[in-house]
Protein backbone atom coordinates (compact mmCIF):
# COMPACT_ATOMS: atom_id res chain seq x y z
CA UNK A 1 0.00 0.00 0.00
CA UNK A 2 0.83 3.31 -0.45
CA UNK A 3 1.58 5.45 2.60
CA UNK A 4 -0.81 8.57 2.77
CA UNK A 5 1.15 11.49 2.31
CA UNK A 6 2.30 13.78 5.10
CA UNK A 7 0.28 16.53 6.17
CA UNK A 8 1.00 19.95 5.28
CA UNK A 9 1.99 22.13 7.82
CA UNK A 10 0.27 24.82 7.96
CA UNK A 11 1.96 28.27 7.41
CA UNK A 12 0.93 32.00 8.38
CA UNK A 13 0.58 35.30 6.11
CA UNK A 14 4.01 36.17 4.49
CA UNK A 15 3.42 39.67 6.73
CA UNK A 16 3.47 37.52 9.51
CA UNK A 17 5.60 35.14 8.91
CA UNK A 18 8.51 37.17 7.24
CA UNK A 19 11.55 37.64 9.84
CA UNK A 20 12.61 41.04 10.77
CA UNK A 21 14.61 42.64 8.17
CA UNK A 22 13.23 40.38 5.36
CA UNK A 23 12.52 42.65 2.09
CA UNK A 24 9.48 41.44 0.17
CA UNK A 25 9.39 42.93 -2.57
CA UNK A 26 5.68 44.07 -4.81
CA UNK A 27 5.33 44.55 -8.46
CA UNK A 28 5.30 48.05 -10.42
CA UNK A 29 2.75 50.50 -10.01
CA UNK A 30 0.43 51.20 -13.33
CA UNK A 31 2.61 54.45 -13.17
CA UNK A 32 6.28 52.89 -12.52
CA UNK A 33 5.45 50.28 -15.19
CA UNK A 34 5.54 53.39 -17.50
CA UNK A 35 8.34 55.26 -16.03
CA UNK A 36 10.71 54.00 -18.34
CA UNK A 37 8.99 55.82 -21.59
CA UNK A 38 8.42 59.07 -19.12
CA UNK A 39 10.78 62.64 -19.27
CA UNK A 40 14.64 61.78 -20.30
CA UNK A 41 16.91 63.74 -18.57
CA UNK A 42 19.23 64.60 -21.21
CA UNK A 43 21.81 66.86 -19.57
CA UNK A 44 23.71 63.94 -17.62
CA UNK A 45 23.76 62.19 -20.71
CA UNK A 46 25.86 65.34 -22.11
CA UNK A 47 27.99 66.12 -19.33
CA UNK A 48 28.98 62.47 -19.14
CA UNK A 49 30.02 62.90 -23.29
CA UNK A 50 32.29 66.00 -22.54
CA UNK A 51 34.01 64.18 -19.41
CA UNK A 52 34.53 60.78 -21.86
CA UNK A 53 36.20 63.10 -24.31
CA UNK A 54 38.17 65.24 -22.08
CA UNK A 55 40.07 62.10 -20.61
CA UNK A 56 40.50 60.50 -23.54
CA UNK A 57 42.40 63.38 -25.04
CA UNK A 58 44.30 63.53 -21.73
CA UNK A 59 44.90 59.61 -21.66
CA UNK A 60 46.27 60.16 -25.45
CA UNK A 61 48.22 62.50 -24.62
CA UNK A 62 49.53 61.22 -21.54
CA UNK A 63 50.42 57.51 -23.88
CA UNK A 64 52.14 59.68 -26.55
CA UNK A 65 54.54 61.25 -24.18
CA UNK A 66 55.33 57.99 -22.36
CA UNK A 67 56.19 56.30 -25.78
CA UNK A 68 58.06 59.00 -27.49
CA UNK A 69 60.14 60.02 -23.91
CA UNK A 70 63.04 58.63 -25.34
CA UNK A 71 63.08 61.39 -27.98
CA UNK A 72 63.01 61.79 -31.29
CA UNK A 73 65.68 63.52 -33.31
CA UNK A 74 64.09 67.17 -33.17
CA UNK A 75 62.12 69.06 -30.93
CA UNK A 76 59.38 69.85 -33.96
CA UNK A 77 59.46 65.86 -34.91
CA UNK A 78 58.82 64.44 -31.42
CA UNK A 79 55.70 66.92 -31.32
CA UNK A 80 54.40 65.64 -33.99
CA UNK A 81 54.58 62.07 -32.84
CA UNK A 82 53.42 62.94 -29.70
CA UNK A 83 50.09 64.31 -31.55
CA UNK A 84 49.87 61.27 -33.89
CA UNK A 85 50.10 59.09 -31.12
CA UNK A 86 47.65 61.01 -28.91
CA UNK A 87 44.96 61.35 -31.55
CA UNK A 88 45.00 57.65 -32.71
CA UNK A 89 43.92 57.24 -28.90
CA UNK A 90 41.72 60.09 -28.28
CA UNK A 91 39.52 59.54 -31.30
CA UNK A 92 38.59 56.47 -31.29
CA UNK A 93 37.40 56.47 -27.66
CA UNK A 94 35.82 60.35 -28.60
CA UNK A 95 33.77 58.43 -31.50
CA UNK A 96 32.89 56.11 -29.38
CA UNK A 97 31.47 58.62 -26.75
CA UNK A 98 29.39 60.30 -29.66
CA UNK A 99 27.82 57.31 -31.16
CA UNK A 100 26.63 55.98 -27.61
CA UNK A 101 25.55 59.21 -26.35
CA UNK A 102 23.47 59.84 -29.77
CA UNK A 103 21.38 56.10 -28.78
CA UNK A 104 20.78 57.81 -25.59
CA UNK A 105 19.56 61.78 -26.36
CA UNK A 106 18.04 60.74 -29.91
CA UNK A 107 14.47 60.08 -30.76
CA UNK A 108 12.98 56.90 -29.14
CA UNK A 109 11.97 54.18 -31.29
CA UNK A 110 9.03 53.43 -28.69
CA UNK A 111 7.09 55.82 -27.45
CA UNK A 112 4.37 55.36 -24.89
CA UNK A 113 1.40 56.24 -27.39
CA UNK A 114 2.82 53.74 -29.64
CA UNK A 115 3.61 51.21 -27.05
CA UNK A 116 -0.67 51.48 -26.05
CA UNK A 117 -1.56 51.42 -29.70
CA UNK A 118 0.36 48.15 -30.36
CA UNK A 119 -1.07 46.46 -27.18
CA UNK A 120 -4.56 47.37 -27.78
CA UNK A 121 -4.72 46.07 -31.71
CA UNK A 122 -3.11 42.74 -30.44
CA UNK A 123 -5.94 42.64 -27.79
CA UNK A 124 -8.71 43.48 -30.51
CA UNK A 125 -6.67 41.05 -33.17
CA UNK A 126 -6.67 38.07 -30.46
CA UNK A 127 -9.97 38.54 -28.92
CA UNK A 128 -10.58 35.84 -26.57
CA UNK A 129 -8.48 33.76 -28.58
CA UNK A 130 -5.52 34.57 -26.35
CA UNK A 131 -2.66 32.17 -26.62
CA UNK A 132 -2.20 30.35 -23.18
CA UNK A 133 0.74 31.16 -20.90
CA UNK A 134 2.63 28.70 -18.47
CA UNK A 135 3.84 30.51 -15.21
CA UNK A 136 7.56 28.32 -14.11
CA UNK A 137 8.37 29.32 -10.40
CA UNK A 138 11.84 27.02 -9.44
CA UNK A 139 12.26 27.15 -6.12
CA UNK A 140 15.88 27.73 -4.89
CA UNK A 141 15.53 27.41 -0.69
CA UNK A 142 13.67 30.82 -0.25
CA UNK A 143 12.25 31.32 3.50
CA UNK A 144 8.34 30.97 3.37
CA UNK A 145 6.97 34.40 3.54
CA UNK A 146 9.35 34.93 0.47
CA UNK A 147 7.93 32.36 -1.60
CA UNK A 148 4.18 33.44 0.02
CA UNK A 149 4.98 36.87 -1.05
CA UNK A 150 5.71 35.91 -4.60
CA UNK A 151 2.86 33.68 -4.91
CA UNK A 152 0.41 35.92 -3.97
CA UNK A 153 1.70 38.51 -6.61
CA UNK A 154 1.57 35.93 -9.11
CA UNK A 155 -1.97 34.94 -8.44
CA UNK A 156 -2.88 38.35 -9.25
CA UNK A 157 -1.91 38.22 -12.96
CA UNK A 158 -4.36 39.42 -15.49
CA UNK A 159 -4.12 37.65 -18.78
CA UNK A 160 -7.32 37.02 -21.21
CA UNK A 161 -6.28 33.35 -22.41
CA UNK A 162 -5.97 30.78 -20.46
CA UNK A 163 -2.92 30.73 -17.25
CA UNK A 164 -1.33 27.44 -15.56
CA UNK A 165 1.10 28.01 -12.64
CA UNK A 166 3.26 25.51 -11.38
CA UNK A 167 5.99 25.74 -8.46
CA UNK A 168 8.65 23.52 -8.82
CA UNK A 169 10.30 22.83 -5.94
CA UNK A 170 11.82 19.85 -3.37
CA UNK A 171 9.36 16.59 -2.85
CA UNK A 172 10.03 16.98 0.71
CA UNK A 173 9.64 20.33 0.81
CA UNK A 174 6.01 20.32 2.98
CA UNK A 175 5.80 23.87 3.12
CA UNK A 176 6.03 25.19 -0.43
CA UNK A 177 3.80 22.46 -1.37
CA UNK A 178 1.17 23.61 1.14
CA UNK A 179 2.01 27.23 -0.31
CA UNK A 180 1.12 26.17 -3.36
CA UNK A 181 -1.88 24.34 -2.67
CA UNK A 182 -2.89 27.38 -1.18
CA UNK A 183 -2.94 29.30 -4.12
CA UNK A 184 -4.37 26.79 -5.73
CA UNK A 185 -1.28 25.96 -7.85
CA UNK A 186 0.47 22.78 -9.10
CA UNK A 187 3.16 21.78 -7.39
CA UNK A 188 5.73 19.26 -8.61
CA UNK A 189 9.56 18.41 -8.39
CA UNK A 190 12.29 18.22 -10.69
CA UNK A 191 12.51 14.19 -10.30
CA UNK A 192 8.82 13.92 -11.62
CA UNK A 193 9.57 16.33 -14.49
CA UNK A 194 13.04 14.54 -15.44
CA UNK A 195 10.94 10.72 -15.38
CA UNK A 196 7.71 12.77 -17.41
CA UNK A 197 10.27 14.24 -19.96
CA UNK A 198 11.90 10.85 -19.97
CA UNK A 199 8.84 9.37 -20.73
CA UNK A 200 7.88 11.38 -23.60
CA UNK A 201 11.10 11.43 -25.68
CA UNK A 202 11.35 7.55 -24.95
CA UNK A 203 9.00 6.51 -27.96
CA UNK A 204 10.78 9.14 -30.11
CA UNK A 205 14.22 7.63 -29.44
CA UNK A 206 13.21 3.96 -29.81
CA UNK A 207 11.54 4.94 -33.24
CA UNK A 208 14.91 6.60 -34.32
Amino acid sequence: MVPPPAPVPPVAPASESAPQGTYLPTPPSEGEKYGYLGPRRRWPVLWLLLARVYLAVVAGWALASAVTAAGAGASGSRTLVELGVGLGIALPLALYAFRQTRGRVGKRRLTLEGHITFVEDWRRGYGRTAPSVDVVITLQGEEAAVLDNTLGHVSALDWPGALHVYVVGEPADQVARGLAERWGFAYTHVAAEAAQNAAAQAPGMARS
